[in-house]
């Protein structure tokens, strides 16, 4: 998406920009690692949300379009994506320590997520095809472009930091649950014990530093 707004390829800086926020972030304790995880949500949900406001008034008009011009789906490829998709929740369970009266609170939370990720999926995906029922034009990141259609030009860009929401939360999270892992291991005498060093406030540094060093050595490669 930022790619998209700005023209060019997303810049490296930018990257390392977030790495550096979610390891500042993840040397905390659990806590604020969440409540940075549900405002990076909330900035990443707004976007979508204004495209379905705009959306809505177009569906009598579009909607006839949308299922002429419907291609053959490949079912495997539908399923795939759709697993693919809504895979990761097991995750938490490195965190379920942390969270308190875990025997009430995760299982009524995973089901929300799940409702949520479905809605935000589903939602949106169904409008869009409204204000863009030509099935051709949807690639990674086309959302830029129906936004662009259904609210403005200007909404491209508002896309494009949706996206780099989207990537630190994304990163925030992933770094807090495999540095955990690595620490873990640690403990249990797979890895050298140093690895699981810990601060004050739980955190695992080393693992932590470990981890955002694997992805920097990420960022700098080219993978074209």
């Amino acid at each position: 998406y930022l790619g998209q707004a700005t023209g060019g390829e997303c810049p490296e800086w930018v990257g390392f920009t977030a790495l550096a926020i979610a390891v500042v972030l993840n040397l905390q304790d659990l806590d604020l690692v969440g409540k940075a995880l549900v405002i990076f949500g909330a900035c990443v949900i707004l976007p979508f949300m204004v495209i379905v406001v705009e959306a809505v008034p177009l569906v009598p008009a579009g909607y006839e379009v949308m299922l002429q011009s419907t291609p053959r789906i490949d079912y495997a490829v539908l399923l795939s994506t759709v697993i693919w998709n809504n895979s990761g929740y097991d995750i938490c369970s490195v965190s379920a320590g942390d969270i308190d009266d875990v025997q009430h609170t995760l299982l009524p939370a995973m089901g929300l997520t799940c409702l949520l990720v479905a809605i935000q999926y589903m939602v949106p995906m169904a409008l869009g095809t409204v204000v863009d029922p030509h099935f051709s034009h949807w690639t990674n990141g086309h959302f830029s472009e129906v936004g662009a259609l259904a609210v403005g030009e200007w909404f491209r860009d508002v896309m494009a930091v949706g996206g780099v929401f989207a990537s630190m939360g994304l990163m925030n999270s992933r770094l807090r649950f495999a540095a955990q892992n690595l620490a873990s291991m640690a403990q249990l005498g797979l890895l050298p014990s140093a690895v699981g060093k810990t601060l004050e406030s739980g955190a695992p540094v080393v693992a932590v530093f470990a981890y955002a060093a694997g992805v920097v050595a990420l960022v700098v490669m080219d993978f074209d």
